[in-house]
């Protein structure tokens, strides 16, 4: 008669499904018998299922797929920055030759407001400069896994 600890050995590689058919017949026999490794095997057989489902659970959060736009909307969201950057463009430069050529505004006022106008289109073309910079970049490419 063999002892406990070769059928733990024999339990854990039943619950991995590599008993080969030797083993497993001498393995049934003796759970035929022994109550204490049947219910062994019943606790082993539970562990792996869990351990089996968080490991899964683990590795699909661990596979993290931003989601990306379809191309037609990118080429939306490029048309319309276009569109709204030359409008302002061209709104800002009559805006600014109308004001800058009325005589009856202080000078200091036209220089504040040149600054202001500049500021905002040095800004604006930032933002869509780090946008162009940031396309085809994965949002996630600092986080270790």
């Amino acid at each position: 008669m063999q002892n406990h600890e070769t059928f733990e050995h024999l339990l854990m590689k039943a619950v991995d499904k590599e008993l080969d058919p030797s083993e497993r017949a001498l393995l049934d026999e003796h759970l035929s018998t022994c109550a204490q490794c049947r219910e062994e095997l019943a606790d082993f057989q539970r562990i792996k299922e869990s351990t089996d489902a968080l490991g899964g659970r683990i590795m699909q959060d661990a596979k993290i797929i931003p989601p990306r736009e379809s191309r037609g909307a990118r080429r939306l969201v490029w048309l319309a920055t276009a569109l709204f950057l030359a409008g302002f463009a061209i709104l800002l430069g009559i805006a600014g030759h109308a004001f800058l050529t009325d005589g009856e505004v202080p000078t200091t006022i036209k220089v504040a407001v040149s600054m202001l106008a500049a500021g905002t289109v040095l800004l604006a073309g930032l933002a869509v400069y780090q946008r162009v910079r940031g396309i085809g970049r994965d949002p996630y490419e600092e986080i270790d896994l």
